[in-house]
């Protein structure tokens, strides 16, 4: 029932397969991940899902150059 199938759905359809292995991954400690994610946050490090726009920036900046 926590498991975010919808959105693994939409992203498999998108194509966003690094995301949803991401998302995979996070599902995989639900419900303990929101202690972590608590943890972070004061710790002042991303929290959850929130490091994925750096990933995407990074592919979009970095990954698309290299042959």
């Amino acid at each position: 029932m926590l498991e975010p199938f919808a959105e693994l759905k939409k992203l498999e359809a998108e194509g966003c397969n690094g995301e949803k292995l991401a998302l995979m991954e996070e599902a995989k400690s639900l419900p303990h991940g929101a202690v972590w994610d608590y943890f972070c946050l004061e710790s002042g490090a991303p929290a959850g899902m929130s490091w994925l726009n750096d990933l995407k920036t990074y592919e979009k900046n970095v990954l698309s150059k290299r042959a």
